[in-house]
């Protein structure tokens, strides 16, 4: 078991380590006052953007992807209307047995 001495030590350390890392939100508010008008909504998109890009992924693939899923969700009664409602049916029993 560590010390209260060691832990003081290893907080410090901490502490610098955290100093020293620059603020992500003052990177994002620098870039967005470089002719962004829509500052929050500047870094959210990066932000998306950053995470996207992590998984192999483009900002039109994952549009695309919303896209394709919307339509499949609107025909989704038209094409499979027993599924629908048995759907319809466990959600808002669902919903019902979560408000007791």
């Amino acid at each position: 078991m560590a010390t209260k001495a060691e832990l003081e030590e290893e907080l410090k350390r901490l502490r610098e380590e955290l100093a020293a890392r620059p603020d992500p939100d003052t990177d994002t508010d620098a870039e967005a006052d470089d002719g962004g008008s829509r500052k929050g909504d500047a870094g959210k998109e990066s932000a998306i953007d950053g995470f996207l890009s992590e998984h192999g992924l483009a900002v039109g693939d994952f549009e695309r992807l919303l896209e394709q899923l919307s339509e499949e969700l609107g025909a989704l009664p038209q094409n499979k209307p027993v599924l629908t409602a048995l759907g319809a049916f466990a959600l808002g029993f669902l919903a019902g047995r979560m408000s007791k």
